[in-house]
């Protein structure tokens, strides 16, 4: 304890400058990783305190407790700010952000709409609509767009455009039937779909990152040779000093 503090409150203005941007680059990497669900994030920290939540704060502090003492040891955590290290607040994400669906599913069966559902489905619905498209175009066209300049190097391990192209398809189609359950004020079925969006997107691009040279480990080393003793050297007769 005594190494983690000393670790964690800086001696000094240039420790403290170093430990504000590690905890800076921690917040933006926490953002994109949380994507698509990095404003339902920020919705649900507020949401204990909307007039809304009368009657289910005592509900929605657990989650929301648990969330901001993980997000403290997160951001504060010694260390060069290194991408594995937000994962261990993903759990809690799913939990903070599953207890304000919660919470807006029960007021939509009851006829109100909260203010984070009404403003919050339509940025949600754009990201999705540009990510079914961009990122499928990326990946397909990552040899032009190298050429172009716009990519200094290889992304993805290179595959069939079909791929891109089914991929592409599949994610408009779960983007679409997302946008006819949030017009219709379906936050649960929304949510549902939202997340058939996010693991078939982990699914498509599993295999081509996983092959290409961003997860390629570097070559091994040949395993030494192993000497096999000789049999007949044992034999042979040795000559006496």
């Amino acid at each position: 304890w005594t190494h983690w503090i000393a670790a964690v409150i800086p001696h000094g203005t240039n420790h403290f400058g170093d430990h504000l941007q590690v905890a800076g680059f921690r917040l933006l990497l926490i953002l994109l990783v949380a994507m698509p669900w990095s404003l339902w994030m920020v919705f649900a920290i507020a949401q204990p305190f909307s007039t809304s939540s009368v009657g289910w704060r005592s509900r929605l502090f657990i989650g929301w407790a648990w969330f901001v003492a993980v997000l403290g040891l997160v951001v504060v955590l010694p260390g060069a700010g290194e991408p594995h290290e937000v994962l261990l607040l993903l759990p809690v994400t799913a939990v903070l952000i599953g207890q304000l669906f919660r919470r807006l599913v029960d007021l939509s069966s009851e006829g109100r709409h909260a203010r984070v559902w009404r403003f919050g489905r339509w940025p949600t619905l754009g990201l999705l609509v540009t990510l079914s498209v961009l990122i499928p175009l990326g990946l397909g066209l990552e040899e032009p767009l190298i050429d172009a300049g716009w990519l200094h190097d290889t992304i993805a391990y290179p595959v069939h455009w079909s791929y891109h192209l089914c991929f592409g398809v599949l994610l408009l189609g779960l983007t679409l039937l997302s946008t006819r359950f949030a017009l219709k004020h379906y936050p649960g079925k929304s949510l549902v779909c939202w997340s058939i969006w996010s693991i078939v997107l982990v699914a498509y691009l599993a295999m081509p990152i996983a092959r290409g040279p961003l997860m390629r480990a570097a070559p091994a080393e040949p395993p030494p040779r192993s000497v096999t003793p000789d049999p007949l050297a044992s034999m042979t007769p040795q000559p006496h000093a």
